[in-house]
């Protein structure tokens, strides 16, 4: 008895899988993407909209739950969100909601998820949950999502490999090769220019790569623009310095110039030197002078001395003699 009614069971369970249509579509996505991004969304600024049926008109009415996974790269599947078809009256839940439609037992669901970078080239499913079982919908591979500000870019000026932060350089040649590159590894827009300030020309092209020949007389700037998905606020934009190097001939001519300065500089400078050594030995001279000068001046001072107090001295001793001799002759005279 037992055996015959897991008998009966099996045959219904089969024939209910074999003749039910109760199922579960994921429709492509449809929703258009923002700045002509093509396949691909930009990351945190658009969203992953996918539309979903549930047919549950016909075999068992225990297809009460609807579930969205989500499973990125290698990972397992994970739930997104729940529906409760019973409550399908624009019910929503996080990131789906469902309608009835006019078909009875007939729902409509929305996955609608903003696009993050982790969600990049990931898998969604929808699966109907029963007492007993789960029916599981085609998979969906998610799209490319990318963020802009990630973008990254390759600059060669005259085959010098060089960057947005480091981009000034000194060629030797006037003609100046200058190449851009946007590293594209997803299919997005890019538009790309190229400014030379100098002549008021702008280049620009619809590609990843923009080429651009200027002509370099002394000092040139060139400003380099690139966006993607034609979204402003995406844009990217530098500068760089470009000048020329003095040729071989002025390179010479300035390396002499530079060592007759230089001549120049030691014979003035030795010249000075002699000059300063002159006026020094000149003026030791001339206070050596000075000092014999002074010498000379108060041995004769003090010869004009001795020869005056000498002179005074004979005169007097003259003068007395002659009084003496007066007086004598006096006393003579009176005797």
């Amino acid at each position: 008895m037992t055996l015959k009614l897991l008998y009966k069971c099996v045959i219904l369970a089969l024939y209910f899988e074999m003749f039910s249509t109760n199922t579960i579509k994921i429709y492509e996505r449809e929703n258009p993407s923002v700045g002509e991004c093509k396949a691909n969304l930009v990351n945190e600024r658009e969203q992953l909209i996918y539309y979903s049926t549930i047919d549950m008109s016909e075999g068992y009415h225990h297809f009460d739950t609807v579930q969205y996974e989500i499973k990125r790269h290698d990972s397992n599947y994970e739930p997104l969100c729940f529906l409760d078809l019973k409550k399908c009256k624009g019910y929503r839940w996080a990131y789906c909601y469902c309608s009835e439609t006019a078909d009875k037992d007939v729902f409509t669901a929305v996955v609608n998820v903003t696009a993050e970078l982790h969600l990049h080239e990931a898998t969604l499913r929808g699966r109907l949950l029963y007492g007993d079982g789960d029916t599981v919908s085609e998979e969906r591979k998610l799209p490319k999502i990318y963020d802009p500000q990630k973008i990254e870019t390759t600059l060669y000026i005259n085959d010098q490999l060089k960057n947005a932060t480091d981009c000034n350089v000194t060629v030797h040649n006037k003609m100046t090769n200058i190449f851009l590159v946007v590293n594209n590894k997803l299919d997005v827009v890019c538009q790309l220019e190229i400014t030379d300030h100098n002549k008021g020309v702008t280049q620009s092209s619809e590609t990843n790569v923009l080429s651009y020949t200027a002509n370099v007389t002394e000092k040139t700037i060139i400003t380099l623009t690139y966006s993607v998905c034609k979204l402003p606020e995406y844009n990217h934009s530098f500068s760089c310095s470009i000048k020329t190097a003095p040729s071989s001939f002025e390179q010479n001519t300035c390396g002499k110039s530079s060592d007759d300065v230089w001549i120049k500089f030691w014979i003035v400078l030795a010249v000075s030197a002699t000059e300063g050594l002159l006026l020094l030995a000149s003026f030791m001279c001339i206070h050596k002078r000075r000092g014999n000068v002074n010498k000379d001046l108060d041995f004769t001072e003090s010869k004009k001395c001795v020869l005056r107090s000498s002179t005074s001295t004979e005169m007097e001793s003259l003068y007395s003699n002659s009084t003496e001799d007066s007086k004598t002759l006096k006393a003579k005279l009176e005797k």
